[in-house]
């Protein structure tokens, strides 16, 4: 049976950002969970936005938080004109299986200067098939 990832989906002054659980295409075998995640932000604003960085909350089963906090998507400050969009994808660093994301993206607007984008939240469990198979890299 396969398993149809449920996109959850935000819109906020033009711009729309959804997110789903994934499952990477080179998932290794070294204790950490396989859970992972899919972002997308599409660009429907007549403004060019940056993508500065993330500041993303991973809690697991547990209740422990991870972080993943810092500049960019991998080194990248991806730029989108209207109607252009970006997609990413990640694995979550946890150790146990189940978890949610929640967070947000520091973007910079054209005329408007930086704001924080909330992301969707996402349910990540690993215990289940996934029907999206995502390269770790930018698309």
């Amino acid at each position: 049976m396969d398993f149809e990832p449920d996109f959850n989906t935000f819109i906020f002054n033009g711009l729309e950002v959804s997110t789903c659980e994934a499952l990477l295409d080179d998932t290794p075998d070294f204790g950490v969970s396989d859970c992972a995640y899919y972002l997308r932000i599409q660009n429907n604003s007549p403004s060019i936005i940056r993508l500065l960085g993330k500041d993303f909350c991973f809690t697991d089963a547990s209740g422990i938080n991870h972080y993943e906090i810092g500049p960019g998507f991998n080194g990248e400050i991806p730029v989108l004109y209207p109607g252009e969009f970006f997609e990413f994808s990640s694995r979550a660093p946890l150790t146990l299986s189940d978890a949610v994301l929640h967070g947000s993206c520091r973007i910079f607007r054209e005329n408007a200067g930086v704001e924080e984008l909330r992301i969707p939240h996402v349910l990540l469990n690993s215990h289940r098939q996934k029907a999206i198979f995502l390269p770790q890299t930018l698309h």
